[in-house]
């Protein structure tokens, strides 16, 4: 092969498997996208490294010598329709459909491309999730106006600050500073609000539950590097909202703000269809073309109903979310199979519906209220049942990758076509 066709591989290659990091992919699939993409173009001898946020690329051409390419990749919120759109793209190049330089403009349209759904459309899907999730933890119809409220005011004010390239965890403790800000308003104001769920279900979404599904399985996949880097990601995201959630707690003790309404847990029927609202709005505010939403959905259901048969069963609490865990991951795998998609898509955001925000919220509270040993031990616990909804979910995606595939049907008769004579 020419010197400047291993080039024109080896940069589309690099490419695709930057975008893919960018949307924090788990380092262990960017690596296999990548070595298909080059094995599909006749370079079938390179060798992948991802570390941290570096991908490199090294080849040793018989005639020319050894050659590198390397990357430096920031890591940014995913854009679901990207990570479809690349997946796409990959099964085709591989498949033989198409020639490098067709690929290669195809990936420049995607990375050039808009958001899959226009701003109202992901704003309201961001309102209507965290509307979903304060339902889902028994918040009632207040709790969902001001979760939507403050849905609203990060979408439109805070996100923005993000363009300038302040650091990450700012805008996430400023972002859990509002989302709890706004629900203890309501409460300030003596409207009648559930106080913790409202304040829960607005939280939900600003916890790293994709972040911690992609360390957790780098570092089962044997990339410790990745996997520590990712989790301290993870870690960092969830200081900055208890930072954020602590600030609004200690002015609320401040203000003597007291919750007008007790917490009522909603019915299993009202909490399943809340999850489905808050999972799938979620998905499409992170721009997940509609067609992929039912398969989130379906995941999101069986997952959260594993979950409930378990704890109905008499099953433990961590016990039952783990086995629920490995159900998503399993499901997800299969689902993404059906829609010839990744499964990271169904397995990032159908997560939360495993989340412990109450816990984690609830030693917030107790460190604000002065309960330090209690909040740490409460925290710590919530951390390990994280940590266990994530090796579930990996688990369940590699029992998932190890099914056999179907076997077409062949027609092994047919009927004798006449000949137009």
């Amino acid at each position: 092969m020419r010197r400047d066709d291993v080039l024109k591989v080896m940069t589309f290659s690099l490419r695709v498997g930057e975008e893919m990091l960018e949307s924090a992919v788990a380092t262990s699939d960017v690596e296999q996208v990548m070595r298909r993409l080059t094995h599909a173009y006749d370079l079938p001898g390179c060798e992948v490294s991802v570390t941290l946020n570096v991908i490199t690329l090294s080849y040793v051409d018989p005639y020319e010598g050894p050659l590198s390419m390397f990357r430096v990749v920031d890591i940014d919120e995913p854009r679901y329709d990207e990570v479809v759109a690349l997946d796409t793209l990959s099964r085709r190049a591989e498949s033989g459909e198409l020639s490098i330089d067709e690929a290669t403009a195809e990936l420049v349209r995607i990375e050039q491309s808009a958001n899959h759904h226009p701003f109202p459309v992901t704003l309201a899907a961001a309102m209507a999730s965290v509307a979903g999730w304060v339902v889902f933890t028994g918040g009632g119809f207040v709790g969902a106006t001001a979760g939507m409220v403050a849905a609203l005011l990060v979408e439109v004010v805070v996100r923005p600050l993000a363009r300038p390239r302040l650091p990450v965890a700012f805008v996430t403790l400023c972002s859990a500073v509002v989302a709890a800000g706004v629900p203890t308003f309501y409460a300030w104001l003596e409207l009648p609000i559930a106080l913790t769920p409202a304040i829960v279900g607005a939280l939900i979404p600003l916890l790293p539950g994709g972040a911690l599904v992609a360390s957790v399985s780098d570092g089962l996949s044997g990339a410790p590097l990745s996997s520590m880097a990712k989790g301290l990601q993870a870690t960092l995201t969830a200081v900055a909202v208890a930072m954020g959630a602590l600030v609004v707690l200690s002015l609320g003790e401040q203000l003597q703000v007291v919750a007008p309404l007790e917490a009522v847990p909603a019915t299993p029927m009202v909490a399943f269809f809340a999850a489905l609202i808050g999972v799938s709005g979620f998905a499409v505010a992170r721009s997940l073309p509609w067609r992929m939403v039912p398969g989130v959905m379906l995941v999101t259901g069986v997952t959260w109903g594993v979950a409930q048969v378990g704890l109905f069963e008499g099953g433990t609490v961590p016990v039952a979310t783990f086995v629920a865990a490995v159900s998503m991951g399993l499901v997800g795998q299969l689902v993404a199979r059906l829609q010839r998609t990744t499964a990271v898509i169904h397995t990032t955001t159908a997560v939360y519906v495993l989340v412990p925000g109450v816990a984690f919220y609830l030693s917030m509270l107790a460190i604000a209220q002065g309960a330090t040993e209690a909040g740490t031990e409460l925290l710590v616990t919530t951390i390990g049942v994280a940590i266990a909804i994530a090796a579930g979910i990996a688990l369940g995606v590699a029992i998932g990758r190890g099914v056999p595939a179907p076997r077409p049907r062949v027609r092994v008769w047919a009927r004798p076509v006449r000949r137009r004579g």
